[in-house]
């Protein structure tokens, strides 16, 4: 596994695997553990991922450390690119959600990466921003947003299938956590998994 840079970066080394596994409707895709991990899948395919939990706006790396061409694309649908023998291209994550990639579109090298919204970690009780989309809504991707106050919470949703990439948020409590999450749609019923839960706690 290579060493972490000064900025975060997801690291993906992809190779053609073999295995076959059930993959899961983007809505029900669980956000990843927010801790290292390496994905081991087969002996042909490595996800090696130094943190499988990214913020919006950081890069993911993908790695071909194979001795082919391999085509990195995102099971729903949103993404498809290529990647040469040795090269290692990144990919800035600017919505928010969790999205399982794949490896020349093989349900073996399944892996998820988790996109958490941002916004701050505290403030006091005054309406403050939150922000689920760094870039403008592509093709007629919406979102979705979702919170709930303190982890046991009843979950209630803020947003749905909005255009909008952020918006401000008006506590109506103190000394509470307030929990939040999003989810990006490709198209009204296809879409990633839910993001991470983002906390801000109001003083």
């Amino acid at each position: 596994m290579r060493s972490v840079r000064t900025r975060l970066l997801v690291t993906v080394s992809i190779a053609l695997a073999t295995t076959v596994l059930g993959a899961s409707a983007a809505s029900a895709i669980p956000p990843p553990p927010d801790l290292v991990t390496m994905f081991n899948i087969s002996n042909e395919c490595e996800f090696a991922v130094m943190s499988s939990q990214t913020v919006l706006g950081e890069a993911v790396e993908f790695a071909n450390n194979s001795g082919s061409t391999r085509t990195v694309s995102d099971q729903a649908g949103f993404w498809s690119f290529t990647v040469s023998t040795k090269q290692q291209p990144n990919k800035t994550m600017n919505h928010a959600g969790t999205y399982t990639w794949l490896c020349d579109a093989n349900a073996g090298s399944a892996a998820p990466i988790g996109v958490r919204m941002s916004g701050p970690a505290s403030t006091s009780k005054k309406p403050f921003n939150l922000t689920w989309a760094n870039s403008a809504a592509y093709g007629g991707y919406r979102y979705s947003v979702q919170y709930k106050i303190g982890s046991g919470g009843s979950v209630a949703t803020w947003r749905s299938k909005v255009s909008a990439r952020s918006a401000t948020f008006s506590p109506g409590r103190s000394n509470v956590t307030y929990y939040f999450r999003a989810m990006t749609w490709l198209t009204g019923t296809v879409g990633s998994g839910w993001s991470a839960w983002k906390t801000v706690h109001v003083t």
